[in-house]
């Protein structure tokens, strides 16, 4: 049975979600990161993917939950 999963971290790029990212990825998942900040998306660990989207614009949030599997919902 295939374990894998991905998992959308919202919030991603503070100082709970760098750290649970790098969990998640150390464990062989696929984390995706959140963040509203196209700069810090730019930061992100090489094979880490990030999206841009915005907790205050529920549009954004129908594209970043594509082909998820778990979320971790972080609030700012």
């Amino acid at each position: 049975q295939d374990t894998h999963m991905k998992v959308l971290i919202t919030a991603g790029t503070g100082k709970v979600g760098k750290e649970l990212t790098k969990r998640i990825f150390g464990r062989g998942h696929d984390p995706v990161v959140m963040t509203h900040s196209l700069s810090h998306l730019k930061d992100l660990p090489m094979g880490v993917e990030g999206i841009l989207a915005d907790f205050e614009n529920s549009e954004t949030w129908e594209e970043a939950l594509k082909g998820i599997d778990k979320l971790c919902l972080i609030t700012p």
